[in-house]
């Protein structure tokens, strides 16, 4: 199996199944390609009581250019930095620490404005019951697809999320792996569409496309009201 390299990473394109190439160099260490062309990071291992796991540690970084410090899971990652947190864990894991159960705990956290801690969960929870409180209707959702591993399988947003999720179940090519959907109200179609830009960007769901077409400007197509479910 040929080393994987910077540009190796770069050049495989998605096949007609999702791709898994192992990296030679890192202990577990696998690049993703989805189908939709979307790349990530995985490690595959052993948990102490001897199940196979797996653990997303991020999306691919094409520019090649890492941010400074030490790299964690959840961003965008080199290579080289894939390679040093494929190392971390596997060291982690060969002195019996779960690190599968640590990697989650990690993912379920997220800062607020109050530096405290909370999960996604809990935020989109309080959310629901603020409407409910405030006596405001929710007239469009944004939701997200979660794997069995918690791991973000797909973002999108929605005014019907019963007749959506029902043609992602019939349609969608990951909807055999959906474990779990969070719906998050909204009251307007500005905030839903900014809220949803900013989710598909910074929490790298393994099957979203990047924005094209008449999607590239998401905002734009709102205000000329041709925006639909």
């Amino acid at each position: 199996m040929p080393v994987l390299t910077a540009i190796s990473v770069a050049g495989f394109k998605p096949y007609t199944t999702r791709r898994e190439i192992p990296d030679t160099r890192a202990p577990g260490l696998y690049l993703v390609v989805q189908l939709t062309g979307s790349k990530s990071w995985i490690v595959r291992l052993r948990r102490p009581n001897g199940k196979s796991a797996k653990l997303t540690l991020g999306h691919v970084n094409l520019v090649d250019k890492e941010t400074t410090g030490q790299p964690v899971p959840g961003g965008t990652l080199t290579l080289r930095q894939a390679r040093t947190l494929a190392v971390q864990i596997d060291n982690e894991r060969a002195s019996g620490k779960d690190v599968v159960r640590v990697h989650r705990e990690y993912k379920l956290r997220m800062p607020t404005t109050f530096g405290e801690m909370k999960s996604r969960e809990q935020q989109i929870a309080e959310k629901w019951n603020a409407f409910a409180s405030s006596g405001t209707v929710a007239s469009c959702f944004l939701y997200r697809h979660y794997d069995s591993d918690g791991d973000l399988l797909y973002i999108g947003i929605t005014n019907d999320i019963m007749a959506r999720s029902a043609r992602h179940f019939r349609r969608a090519s990951w909807a055999a792996a959906i474990f779990k959907i969070l719906v998050e109200p909204f009251e307007s179609r500005e905030a839903l569409v900014s809220a949803e830009v900013v989710a598909v960007k910074t929490e790298y769901p393994q099957h979203n496309r990047t924005w094209n077409g008449d999607r590239a400007n998401p905002l734009a197509a709102v205000a000329e009201g041709a925006w639909k479910d």
